[in-house]
């Protein structure tokens, strides 16, 4: 609470929170969720919220919440419903609320099932001794301990256990009344440290609803739905009205009690049915809308889904959202300051350096080979099962065998390049069709012509075919498997693998986008930005999120190297050419791969006002870049993975990281490098901040990132945040041409946030349903400038960025010099329209420019980076 008046001055109109239900104790984000109908203790319970809200209100300031309706976490006791799963099994009243498939193919599963938690294989557990027993007097159940984790029993097996007391005593039903003598001789006869209590121990395993398990075991065995491939995660079916009502209570009790203002759907593709949930999450709240205080009861109720769309794809209406969270925003606006100039230059160089010419989509593929054979295998083995199943209710398709179906369903998996579809039993969308047109067109070029029938019966399930009932019943089951193992794979194949894989311009390689899509024109950003106000006006429109791979300023200045490709060439030869000198003879060598990527992200995450003198900076930087480089090397899976850690690698790579910081040649060579990209860096960070904030959408600012943000991958994007140092520079006035001269220290992009931010709630008409209009640049440096105006009733806002200035760059105080423009000017107003001669007013520079047919851009990125400028305003800045 003590941050809502520097958010409030700073012009933040509303909070946007992870999720705040109880989570597993010592949760650091909150979206591994035991109750979603509590608030978590531990962030202060609903009090805590009532006062977080009340000194939100106080200030004119809302609330939106993250809301995780696909997942929960897999731990027991803390999860009650998944506790009771554990313990009654498929006759639980919460067996249907999780995604459980207890009808498996796997006879070791009947009925059961797979718990994946033991660090090492079952029977080394069972005979360390660290299984056990523990009676719970205050629950009145014996439980199955395995470090810190308690696992509920069977009630039939409570009766098991008591029994072993040995002492002939009647069970009466209440076991916390049970002598503590009894309990410990019940506790004693499963005792793992001795060879009767371990086959007491199994037999007592075994009589389990639930099958423990190595958790290596998961990627082959799950039989649940996990959120990606985290087994700590367990898939809910929210598709079920009962499940739906009963995982958003709470939410429902929030906003009608007008604690939140809206909802932020985490990972909305793992859902089976995202439209209905859409649907069904706008119908409740609209019904509770009327509900609220007053007051509060003004205007929609807010809904975005986090979803990752490709370049071609959007979402789709019938869901009902206001919009995504934003990742595509993200890539659009950095991908228009990528000067496509360099991308056959970086190409070559990164084919040179890697020995490998493949473009990224090659790099992907293998990817999701190796994700979908060795990571989701329990996950693809559950779909196989399914159709085969499936060909065997039609005569036409009872011939196509389980392996034949395996290799056309694997080779349609790993050509998808998508996230998911959205097909239903005798439903398909002209979208959906196309997306799995072109994935099967794809995938039959890899598959033999033996093959191709089974394809083609594929194609026609998810096309959504059937011929009966019975088709129909398991069809349903068939899709929603392949489109919620069709998602996680895109994540974890292209996000948490490839993109560490791939390094031609790291900057690209951000959640949500992709590396194969260099750049993006003028012409091109218009279109989606039009479409954007077309279809999502309120979309959110961030630069930076807790899940990015680096932060927005880091890839603005990494951008850079698309104009100085030499840059990073030279940089990478001098490095690699002083650490051959200082290497140890036979000595094993870093791959030139993650020397390259390694570098990018040293250069991207170099603080601005860092010295390179600076020791303890230095040190800190080289423990975040430590942070990353682990990350990195494990997520790829070359060199290094996550499920055996290759130590000796990592250390060689570790060594290298070592040498770049503490050999003061090597240091200072980087530092040369980071001072050639940084200014230019700077401007592309403003020019991104003017886009954010005056763009179709909302602006998101990530925690912290009002300032320069140049952080890495987590954990190191999540890290605490001053704010009091961060209040403390905002209370110091001055002049926006002052703080250039020092931008360095971030307080100028914090000042330009505030401004426009504060400007944008003073004047909410002149951007809230605002046209979108391109503007024309005429003349030599035409493409090295971006405009478009935001009309409305309350008059015009003219936007004006730099792209690809970094050769002419004043290192001081980030202007381009008035004659590199020439005669480079712009036409405000739309073709078909008189010119204007009334003066505009620059709202970042606070002068009067004036008006006419054309305006020179020369004069107005002469006095700030980039411009803003309004005419007929109808209000003043404060």
């Amino acid at each position: 609470m003590a941050i809502v008046p520097y958010l409030v001055r700073l012009g933040i109109s509303h909070i946007y929170a992870s999720p705040i239900f109880t989570a597993r104790s010592g949760s650091t984000h909150g979206y591994d969720i035991t109750d979603a109908n509590a608030v978590n203790p531990e962030l202060g319970g609903r009090n805590g919220l009532v006062r977080l809200v009340g000194a939100l209100r106080e200030h004119g300031m809302g609330l939106v919440l993250d809301i995780v309706p696909n997942h929960m976490a897999s731990a027991a006791p803390e999860n009650a419903w998944f506790s009771d799963v554990l313990r009654n099994g498929r006759t639980s009243r919460h067996a249907d609320y999780f995604d459980i498939d207890w009808d498996n193919d796997q006879p070791q599963l009947t009925d059961k099932m797979l718990l994946p938690v033991l660090a090492k294989p079952y029977a080394t557990v069972l005979q360390s001794g660290e299984l056990s027993l523990v009676f719970d007097r205050g629950r009145g159940e014996f439980f199955l301990a395995y470090f810190d984790r308690r696992v509920p029993l069977s009630p039939e097996s409570q009766l098991t256990v008591l029994s072993a007391a040995g002492d002939g005593k009647p069970y009466d039903g209440d076991l916390t009344k049970i002598p503590a003598t009894r309990a410990a001789h019940a506790v004693a006869a499963f005792d793992t440290k001795t060879e009767a209590g371990q086959k007491h121990m199994h037999e007592l395993l075994e009589a389990q609803h639930y099958r423990l398990a190595f958790w290596q075991n998961a990627a082959d065995e799950i039989n649940w739905r996990r959120f990606f491939e985290i087994s700590d995660l367990i898939g809910v079916k929210v598709e079920r009205d009962d499940v739906f009502e009963a995982s958003h209570a709470l939410v429902f009790d929030l906003y009608r009690e007008g604690l939140i203002d809206g909802v932020r759907v985490d990972h909305v593709d793992g859902l089976a049915l995202p439209e209905k949930y859409g649907r069904q999450l706008r119908a409740r709240l609209v019904e509770l809308h009327r509900e609220r205080p007053e007051g509060l009861n003004l205007g929609e109720p807010l809904i975005w889904v986090e979803k990752i769309l490709a370049d071609d794809e959007e979402l789709e209406p019938a869901w009902q959202t206001d919009g995504t969270t934003g990742y595509e925003f993200i890539n659009d606006v950095l991908r228009v300051l990528v000067d496509p100039a360099g991308e056959e230059p970086l190409t070559q160089f990164w084919a040179t350096a890697s020995g490998n010419d493949s473009g990224f989509d090659t790099y992907e593929t293998l990817a999701r080979e190796q994700i979908l054979s060795e990571h989701l295998a329990g996950e693809f083995e559950r779909i196989c099962v399914l159709l085969n199943r499936l060909s065997n209710l039609r005569l036409e398709t009872r011939d196509l065998t389980g392996v034949v179906i395996r290799r056309a369903i694997y080779a349609l998996l790993v050509n998808f390049r998508v996230y998911r579809v959205y097909s239903r039993p005798g439903h398909v969308s002209a979208a959906d069709l196309a997306t799995l047109t072109t994935a099967a067109d794809r995938a039959r070029a890899l598959l033999r012509p033996a093959d191709h029938p089974a394809l083609e019966a594929l194609l026609g399930w998810l096309e959504g075919d059937y011929s009966s009932p019975a088709e129909e019943s398991l069809l349903g089951t068939v899709i929603a498997r392949f489109e919620q193992l069709s998602a996680p794979l895109a994540a974890k194949a292209v996000e948490d693998t490839a993109f560490y894989r791939y390094g031609r311009l790291i900057a690209l390689n951000e959640v949500g986008g992709s590396p194969a899509s260099f750049s993006l024109a003028n012409e091109a950003f218009h279109n989606r930005m039009d479409r954007r106000n077309r279809t999502y006006p309120f979309a959110l429109s961030p630069l930076a999120t807790h899940d990015h791979k680096r932060g927005a300023d880091a890839r603005a200045r990494l951008a850079v190297l698309s104009d100085h490709p030499e840059v990073l060439g030279t940089l990478a030869r001098d490095v690699a050419t002083t650490l051959q000198k200082i290497a140890q003879p036979d000595q094993q060598q870093i791959a030139p791969t993650d020397l390259l990527m390694l570098l990018q992200s040293a250069l991207g995450a170099w603080p601005a006002g860092l010295d390179v003198d600076d020791g303890d900076g230095c040190a800190l930087l080289k423990e975040r870049l430590a942070g990353w480089q682990n990350k990195a090397l494990r997520e790829a899976k070359q060199h290094s993975n996550w499920l055996i850690p290759v130590t000796e690698y990592e250390a060689v790579a570790h060594g290298v990281l070592d040498s770049l910081f503490a050999d003061s040649d090597l240091r200072q060579t980087l530092y040369q490098a980071v001072q050639r990209l940084s200014a230019p860096g700077a401007v592309n960070s403003l020019a991104q901040v003017l886009l954010q904030c005056t763009a179709p959408g909302i602006p998101d600012i990530y925690q912290g990132s009002e300032m320069w943000d140049f952080s890495l991958v987590d954990p190191d994007n999540r890290m605490p945040v001053d704010f009091a140092a961060h209040e403390r520079v905002l209370d110091v006035e001055a002049p926006l041409s002052e703080l250039l001269v020092h931008w360095r220290d971030g307080r100028v992009k914090q000042a330009l946030i505030a401004r426009i931010l504060r400007w944008r709630h003073q004047n909410h008409e002149a951007i809230a349903g605002a046209s979108y209009r391109p503007v024309q640049i005429e003349g030599p440096k035409a493409q090295h400038a971006l405009c478009f105006a935001r009309d409305s009733s309350a008059g015009t806002l003219l936007v004006v960025v730099p792209r690809n200035i970094s050769a002419i760059v004043d290192g001081t105080t980030l202007l381009s010099p008035a004659k590199f423009w020439k005669k480079t000017v712009l036409k405000p107003d739309a073709p078909e329209q008189k010119p204007d001669q009334r003066a505009w007013t620059d709202l970042i520079s606070d002068r009067v420019v004036q008006g006419g047919s054309a305006i020179a851009v020369g004069e107005l990125l002469d006095a700030f980076p980039v411009a803003l400028l309004l005419r007929e305003a109808t209000a003043t800045l404060q």
